[in-house]
């Protein structure tokens, strides 16, 4: 038997590599979230329909502590709920009214989610692994694979922070000036506002993300849900606006929009420029350029070649739009 890295079974498995296999890990010690989460947890590995929101609170309650001996005593414990012949019942509650998520739990996800991005900058991207992450944020390695199953999955944490901070800074532009250019101006700089903390190791990820095979990739299955946060600013940012659209391009404009950010994106990688001057002038240069193709492409003319656009960077860039445009 050969033991391999998890990430690498991951593709080797989807790739149908293996005939036979075993599945199992190594805990650093003895703690619910290794022992009990994957089996009686919420949402947990065997999909058992075991379902108790007093343990997955226990459970929850037990990642803050990396001292073992801190942990809560006789009868606060996953155990004493989930009794030996748990695994063959299958228990449901009723459901509450509002269920609220625990705060030292959202706390516990930032913790990990800032102590990856440190190393990240600090180590490079390849060299960081979920065990130092874990060590370096003070939790189990058990608990880092809790809230993120794979070193990937911090990268979309990542974007999924990105893709909420612009979405709130951006809130001001869709509420101001009808004008186009102004509006693609204010979303993209807000962009670059919201990112710049992270410009020094952007480049990190690009080496991975630019592979249309790594989950990383803008472009991914994996990056969906920010790639719609995206793409939905570009919608209200041109349905706000008092440009005239086509009604046939209404749901393709927008995400040509956000190939362009996408565009601002990797040339704002490389840019070494103070505060990212350049990618700051090109969103002032590019701006009015963008709106004008826009304000034109709603002539019966031009409908063509918009649609021909389209088309190419389709098929030239697989998955990009995740959307089907109206015929």
């Amino acid at each position: 038997m050969k033991a391999v890295e998890w990430q690498t079974f991951q593709k080797e498995y989807a790739a149908g590599k293996y005939d036979m296999y075993t599945v199992g890990w190594l805990p650093d010690y003895p703690d619910p979230d290794t022992f009990s989460q994957p089996l009686v947890g919420r949402e947990n590995s065997l999909h058992n329909g075991y379902t108790s929101k007093k343990m997955d609170r226990l459970i929850s309650s037990t990642l803050e502590y990396s001292d073992r001996s801190r942990m809560p005593g006789p009868g606060a414990r996953p155990g004493d709920v989930a009794g030996p012949d748990t695994l063959g019942t299958v228990v449901k509650e009723e459901k509450d009214v509002k269920e609220v998520k625990a705060p030292k739990s959202e706390q516990t996800r930032t913790l990990i989610l800032e102590t990856a991005l440190r190393l990240f900058q600090e180590r490079g991207y390849d060299k960081t692994t979920m065990r130092a992450i874990a060590q370096e944020a003070g939790v189990s390695v058990g608990n880092a694979y809790y809230y993120f199953s794979s070193k990937e999955h911090l990268v979309q944490g990542f974007y999924d922070r990105i893709a909420a901070e612009h979405e709130a800074a951006v809130q001001p532009v869709l509420a101001g000036d009808k004008d186009l250019a102004e509006r693609i101006r204010g979303v993209l700089l807000c962009w670059l506002d919201v990112a710049e903390p992270y410009h020094r190791f952007a480049a990190q990820f690009f080496k991975n993300a630019a592979d249309p095979e790594s989950p990383l990739s803008p472009f991914s299955p994996d990056s969906v849900s920010a790639r719609e946060a995206a793409i939905s600013i570009h919608e209200r940012c041109l349905a706000g606006s008092g440009t005239k659209v086509d009604p046939e391009l209404a749901d393709l404009l927008p995400q040509l929009m956000w190939l362009n950010q996408m565009g601002l994106v990797l040339y704002w990688v490389y840019d070494r420029t103070d505060d990212a001057e350049r990618s700051r002038r090109l969103v002032e240069r590019i701006s009015p350029i963008i709106a004008r193709a826009i304000a034109l492409s709603r002539f019966r003319v031009l409908r063509p070649l918009v649609r021909q656009v389209y088309e190419v960077l389709e098929e030239f860039l697989p998955g990009a739009t995740g959307r089907t445009p109206a015929k």
